[in-house]
């Protein structure tokens, strides 16, 4: 028991070896925070295809706010691995928004 009167529980505690990714709550916390890899190249490739195609075609799931929604992810990132920032506003700055 903590100080705080709360216990582990063994069931949701796991013990993973150096060479795994280690994840709390869907970030990697094996050296510092980030975004798992396959999440952030997820990001990119919707931002290239924003580009490319529009931003409409890449709202998929039908979110009524996307622009929002693409902001929201960009910023998540960059708090969790500044050193993205810069690559990631030149892949926003290309989107041709129509609103």
């Amino acid at each position: 028991m903590t100080d705080s009167g709360q216990r582990i529980n063994p069931r949701k505690t796991r013990v993973r070896p150096r060479g795994t990714s280690q994840r709390v709550t869907g970030i990697v916390v094996n050296e510092h925070p980030a975004m798992d890899r396959h999440a952030y190249d997820r990001l990119r490739a919707i931002l290239r295809n924003c580009a490319r195609t529009g931003p409409e075609a890449q709202n998929r799931d039908r979110h009524p706010h996307f622009r929002a929604h693409l902001l929201g992810r960009i910023n998540w990132a960059i708090a969790l691995t500044p050193e993205r920032a810069p690559a990631l506003w030149r892949l926003w700055d290309a989107i041709e928004w129509t609103d």
